[in-house]
């Protein structure tokens, strides 16, 4: 059964993005306030920022009361975690239907928002493809980038035989709590099932292909950040190479 949506939460994990968040922030407001979803909020998971990105989030909170609210992490402990830590904040705390991951140097193109909102309406997961006629990567991304995006992706693909998503490892996308739930309880079994890496969202994404939930696709265009550097290295390639390979032997 399709869990309707009473109050979406964006969660976006931040490590040192001072010039970034505010934008991402703006942006994100902006496109829920041109969605039909009336609750919402956005959550700040900010992982040891040694920057001012803190500061410009408490700023955010003063000028847009009870939207905003920013939870602190004392030491960065993967892209992973800090979405796990936001997500259950966000579900058990902030009382969320569902979760919007968005990713802080707005890379995601925040206009497809409110489409992915209207679709979360009867599904559980609705992911933002970079994959499907309409989407696409920036042209100018250095070797490994793309070798972990478009390549990374290809081989889940064909290793996983799923015809259901074409973007594995893209972070745009909405989570109904009927999915987060199911994480957690197949997380308490075994600890491999849901990683606290970057290869979280692969590994989110095979939950709900396994558990039969309903999941839909909006193409968008991801944009290369203006500012700041990315976090994801070579090291993300060899988690997801050994999560994969786990689970199809």
């Amino acid at each position: 059964m399709i869990r309707p949506i009473q109050k979406i939460v964006a969660v976006v994990p931040t490590v040192n993005e001072e010039e970034n968040i505010e934008t991402s922030i703006n942006l994100i407001l902006k496109a829920f306030k041109k969605s039909n979803v009336k609750d919402y909020n956005i959550l700040v998971v900010d992982s040891a920022s040694t920057d001012k990105t803190r500061e410009v989030v408490r700023k955010q909170i003063t000028k847009n009361k009870n939207k905003v609210f920013l939870l602190k992490e004392n030491k960065k402990s993967g892209l992973g975690s800090a979405y796990i830590k936001g997500m259950t904040y966000a579900f058990n705390k902030l009382n969320a239907s569902h979760i919007l991951q968005f990713d802080a140097d707005y890379s995601h193109d925040a206009t497809k928002i409110p489409t992915m909102v209207n679709l979360a309406k009867n599904n559980d997961l609705v992911i933002g493809t970079r994959y499907k006629k309409g989407g696409g990567i920036p042209k100018n991304w250095k070797f490994h980038r793309k070798l972990l995006s478009v390549a990374g992706n290809l081989f889940v693909r064909v290793c996983f035989l799923s015809t259901t998503i074409t973007d594995w490892t893209g972070g745009f996308k909405i989570i109904s709590k009927d999915i987060f739930d199911k994480a957690l309880q197949l997380q308490a079994k075994d600890s491999q099932v849901l990683l606290k890496s970057y290869a979280f969202q692969i590994s989110l994404n095979k939950i709900a292909v396994d558990n039969k939930f309903k999941i839909t696709e909006v193409p968008y265009h991801f944009i290369d950040r203006k500012y700041g550097e990315s976090k994801i290295g070579m090291d993300s390639f060899f988690e997801t190479l050994t999560f994969v390979l786990r689970n199809i032997f």
